[in-house]
């Protein structure tokens, strides 16, 4: 049967003696037969990267991450979104924190028409730099034909993230985000947690 996303929060911890602690916090997501999938590929690039939200706010504003990221992956069942972060042990809660309070102003607050263009600009600008060869055309035609989107599906990929507005990532970060019960899985030094 298709999975259920909890509904409270899941926490699975593994203790390491390293530097950092790692953690992804996240949930269940769309499919590959979603439309919804074009609207969390633009949501994942208005999030990530050294321009993102997370980034700007959590790593350069805050100082709570080494590495951070907004995770997005659809499969032929429900895939996952979720927050990537390694911080310090000392910072642990302040940083998982920031990424509730980051995800709750998202829902609450949005996003700006501005930030949707500059996110599919970038979606799609990756997503040619992946197809600039014909090995890689040849296997993304390959993949596209075997999960039963068709050997075309390249350029209806794109023409779906050009579509793709504002309104349509308000309402994934409804459907998907803002959810109750996340999970949280944590690995490394991880203190009284």
């Amino acid at each position: 049967p298709t999975p259920l996303p909890p509904s409270q929060d899941v926490i699975v911890k593994k203790y390491l003696p390293k530097e950092q602690v790692h953690f992804v916090l996240g949930n269940l997501s769309t499919t590959l037969y979603s439309q919804d999938r074009y609207a969390m590929a633009v949501l994942d690039a208005l999030l990530s990267g050294q321009g993102g939200r997370l980034f700007i706010n959590l790593r350069d504003k805050k100082g709570l991450a080494y590495a951070l990221s907004f995770v997005h992956r659809e499969g032929i069942e429900p895939g996952i979104w979720g927050i990537y972060m390694a911080t310090s042990p000392d910072t642990l809660k302040k940083a998982i924190d920031g990424v509730k309070n980051e995800l709750e102003k998202l829902i609450k607050d949005g996003i700006k028409k501005e930030e949707v263009e500059n996110a599919k600009e970038y979606v799609l600008g990756q997503f040619l730099i992946g197809l600039q060869t014909n090995s890689q055309q040849a296997i993304s035609m390959a993949l596209n034909e075997r999960y039963g989107l068709g050997y075309n599906y390249d350029e209806l990929y794109i023409e779906n993230i050009k579509r793709v507005t504002k309104e349509d990532i308000i309402k994934v970060i409804k459907k998907y985000l803002a959810k109750k019960g996340y999970v949280l899985s944590l690995i490394g030094p991880i203190k009284d947690f």
